[in-house]
């Protein structure tokens, strides 16, 4: 058994011949051991390594490793302290997951990838606050209906006076009359306390100015033209209340010193006559760009218990019991934590991000991680020549077991093709004699 020190706990691994390197991940049910048969094939060309994840097999139990990002972070520092470079990665179920993400956030680093059985579903999307909305009231989506292809159609327009809104403004940029009155009640009320604190002071100044709002002028006493500090109010909001830092200065060469009052008017209530933006609903139905829950792997496998997780999805036969041992060691904080961990992780989008050559495959008889529909396969695949789906009939959770030498040949010829659509099951590797 081989071990190294990461993060002050043990990770444990192993590793068979020698070439360019190839790292195997293991699923939730399981640990490297499943991956016995493809490593005696694989290391005939290929140094070929299979590590136990945080709280599988024989690596560490500290369950503060237990969520998907510590998985994926523990890949990486095992590349690092194996001195790998470069390595093509083959993940199953979890393993595909990881893989996956690691690759998104370190392309350099995997030249290929095959992703056996990943946990494809559909996520919410990546969320941006609305702060207006771009088209008019009567051009809105019409609520309950396809609200997120709408938004995403919306032309990018200018709001009215936008440039004339002053940035650090903390109102909406859009008037109506009811914020008009507000400010105009505000600036009365700004000036009448200026009067009243003149009169008590002996500077008064007596030079006349009409304060128009609308339909009605009243004559009242000038306040100043400019702000202390010799400049011209920049806003409505700035001529009621001056900044508080600003420091107080002589007028017309005057003992006295008049520092403004710090007074806020009031923000106005919810407009009505502002339209609002429709809420997304981010629970469409059955339809393209359907939208699952936040977790939809947790809604799915419903229980916890890697024993009997394996019970219901691994028929019964050698294989089950093959893998009864190495499930007995997992322990079952790490299948929670893990599986919760799911909220934040996307494997579809992680692969339809990736350029490198890619392989999914899937067991067409697969309940534990169900196969894509037709339409989801689709969108995976996109109009990429460098990604390949491979789905194997008769085939459930564990193909490297199934249907062992099916699945080494087709892991051989993913390492070295250069075109991996090309790739297809054989069944045997059968020899041509003349």
């Amino acid at each position: 058994m081989s071990a190294i020190t990461i993060e002050n706990d043990l990770v444990h691994y192993e590793v068979l011949g020698r070439g360019r390197p190839v790292i195997l991940i293991h699923g939730w049910l399981g640990s490297w051991r499943y991956w016995i048969p493809a490593m005696r094939q694989l290391s005939m060309k290929y140094r070929t390594y299979a590590l136990d994840l945080w709280g599988f097999g024989d690596s560490g139990k500290d369950a503060r490793r237990y969520d998907f990002a510590s998985q994926v972070m523990l890949l990486d520092q095992f590349m690092d302290k194996m001195g790998i470079a470069k390595a093509a990665l083959v993940g199953h179920g979890l393993g595909a997951s990881v893989v996956a993400h690691y690759a998104v956030e370190h392309p350099d680093h995997v030249p290929r990838l095959m992703a056996v059985c990943p946990p494809l579903f559909r996520m919410a999307p990546t969320t941006r606050p609305l702060t207006a909305n771009p088209l008019p009231a009567g051009q809105l989506p019409a609520p309950g209906g396809d609200s997120l292809n709408a938004m995403a159609e919306m032309p990018t327009q200018r709001l009215p006076e936008l440039d004339a809104i002053h940035t650090e403004a903390k109102t909406l940029p859009m008037r109506t009359e009811e914020m008009k009155a507000r400010i105009r009640a505000a600036l009365e009320r700004r000036v009448h306390e200026e009067i009243e604190q003149a009169e008590n002071s002996g500077d008064l100044l007596t030079s006349p100015l009409s304060v128009t709002g609308g339909r009605e002028t009243a004559t009242l006493p000038k306040p100043p033209l400019k702000d202390i500090t010799g400049e011209p109010p920049k806003s409505p909001r700035e001529a009621a209340a001056q900044p508080p830092d600003k420091p107080a200065v002589d007028v017309a060469g005057a003992q006295t010193r008049l520092t403004p009052p710090k007074i806020t008017p009031p923000l106005p209530p919810s407009l009505p006559d502002i339209p609002v933006m429709p809420k997304a609903d981010l629970a469409a139905g059955k339809s393209k760009g359907e939208v699952q829950r936040a977790n939809p792997l947790k809604n799915h496998l419903k229980i916890y218990d890697p024993m009997a997780l394996l019970e219901q999805h691994v028929p019964a036969g050698d294989d089950l019991e093959k893998l009864r041992t190495e499930v007995s060691k997992t322990d079952k904080a790490a299948l929670q934590m893990s599986i919760e961990s799911f909220d934040h992780v996307d494997t579809l989008r992680d692969l339809q991000a990736l350029t490198i050559p890619v392989i999914a495959m899937f067991g067409a008889g697969d309940t534990f991680l169900p196969p894509p529909n037709n339409e989801m396969a689709a969108d995976l695949k996109g109009e990429r020549r460098t990604l390949h789906i491979i789905r194997l009939d008769s085939i459930h959770h564990f193909p490297m077991l199934e249907d062992i030498a099916t699945f080494n040949r087709l892991v051989l010829d993913f390492l070295e093709a250069p075109d991996v659509t090309k790739v297809v099951p054989k069944k045997t590797w059968e020899r041509r004699v003349r």
